[in-house]
C-alpha cells in the first residue's frame, strides 16, 4: 500500500483533487512524463538553477539531469 509519505514532497502535498487521476489510454512512460517535468522543474527551481545541486538533491547523475533537461525542453539549446 502507498501512503502520501512515500511520495516526494511535490507530490505528497496536492489536494486530493490534484491527486486523483483520470486513466487515459497511453503507456507508463507517457503518464509519468508530467510528474517528472514538474519534479525537475522545482528542483531546478529550488537550487537556483545549479544543475550539481539539483542532481544531487534528486540522486541522479549530472549528465542524467541534463539529459532529462533537454528532453523536457528545461534547457536552452544555445548553452
Amino acid at each position: 500500500l502507498i501512503d502520501t509519505g512515500d511520495l516526494p514532497a511535490a507530490i505528497a502535498h496536492c489536494s486530493p483533487n490534484e491527486q486523483t487521476v483520470a486513466y487515459q489510454q497511453q503507456s507508463l512512460k507517457q503518464s509519468l512524463e508530467g510528474p517528472e517535468k514538474a519534479i525537475l522543474t522545482a528542483a531546478l527551481e529550488a537550487n537556483n538553477w545549479q544543475r550539481q545541486e539539483t542532481a544531487k538533491a534528486l540522486d541522479i547523475n549530472r549528465t542524467t539531469l541534463y539529459k532529462k533537461m533537454k528532453y523536457y525542453g528545461l534547457i536552452d539549446e544555445s548553452e
